[in-house]
């Protein structure tokens, strides 16, 4: 049988709608090409068609990449057509598209290579497991806020309080399945696997209604009160950035906004901890 390499652009709002994108390329600048390389049995146009139309195969996986699904623009023909001149097995296609991923990330391209890596003046492997361990990370620290967030009081010691914030636990814990899944499963994710996912964006909605309560509720001291609102509000502000087509408040928002924020409420969490038990 034989195998094909191909390359897909990307639109730019990958970068600031896509965490893991984002994660894995920091080094986007809103001018960038944004681009996705893959291999396949299946002609280039045929696999971004699977691509595109979230083609479900005959046992019920889908096998397209919901990255390219959703921000895939056209194919870069120019960019792989000159190795698929030549009849390549699997092993070689593999090979053949790690060498692709490599080039393209040292012509200082962001790249989504299955799992979004990129590689400039790295390792590509480095870099892949960094990402790979990243995402857990980041929810798992979201998880430790939010506990400690809990164990102040910040949302009210009432029910309603008290359920917003298991919920948002519920929530990141369940978007976390999909971090591990992505590290079981590389590659033909089962069609399930979106379920977990979509708990990512739905845990920053849960993280918006909390810090409206811990406003309304003066569930934290002073200023600090409105730090868990503004962590929340980068999620839509990045949305609607990513919108305005302006690469710098695109960049502002998907990534300078989003460090600031979480940095200042770890700051918020750990200064209240202290005043309450030397209070």
């Amino acid at each position: 049988m034989r195998y094909y390499v191909y390359v897909v652009e990307l639109s730019k709002k990958v970068f600031t709608e896509n965490y893991r994108f984002r994660a894995a390329n920091p080094q986007f600048n809103g001018v960038l090409q944004c681009l996705y390389v893959g291999m396949s049995s299946k002609t280039p146009a045929e696999r971004f068609k699977q691509h595109k139309t979230a083609y479900i195969n005959k046992k019920g996986y889908k096998i397209s990449a919901y990255i390219v699904e959703k921000y895939g623009s056209y194919l870069r023909p120019s960019l792989y057509d000159h190795i698929n001149e030549k009849p390549m097995t699997r092993q070689q296609a593999l090979m053949m598209e790690k060498k692709l991923a490599w080039n393209i990330c040292t012509n200082r391209f962001t790249l989504a290579f299955h799992w979004h890596i990129c590689g400039i003046g790295k390792s590509a492997f480095i870099r892949f497991m960094v990402y790979r361990g990243w995402g857990i990370l980041f929810i798992s620290g979201w998880i430790c806020a939010v506990i400690a967030l809990k164990r102040l009081g910040a949302t009210g010691r009432g029910a309603f309080g008290k359920t917003i914030l298991l919920l948002l636990l519920l929530s990141l814990c369940i978007a976390n399945i999909s971090n591990v899944i992505q590290i079981i499963v590389e590659r033909d994710k089962p069609a399930w696997f979106i379920f977990f996912d979509l708990f990512w964006p739905l845990s920053n909605v849960i993280m918006l209604i909390a810090g409206v309560m811990v406003i309304t509720i003066k569930g934290l001291p002073g200023w600090k009160r409105y730090i868990p609102l503004v962590t929340g509000l980068w999620f839509p502000l990045a949305m609607l950035s990513s919108f305005t087509g302006i690469s710098v408040l695109s960049f502002f928002f998907g990534g300078i906004y989003s460090a600031l924020a979480w940095g200042l409420l770890a700051i918020v969490i750990i200064t209240t901890r202290k005043e309450n038990s030397a209070g």
